[in-house]
């Protein structure tokens, strides 16, 4: 798989969402923590 069909496919099931008052704090959290490693290698493949 070439990384910038795998980077469309977690930009595509992990996207940027905003949270809505009736999510959890612990849905928050953990929607966060999937979209800071989809951004994260969006950083490295940009800076490699």
């Amino acid at each position: 798989m070439q990384a910038n069909v795998l980077l469309q496919t977690l930009e595509e099931t992990f996207p940027p969402t905003n949270p809505n008052p009736e999510d959890t704090m612990e849905k928050i959290m953990y929607r966060s923590g999937q979209r800071s490693v989809v951004e994260w290698i969006i950083n490295y493949m940009e800076e490699n």
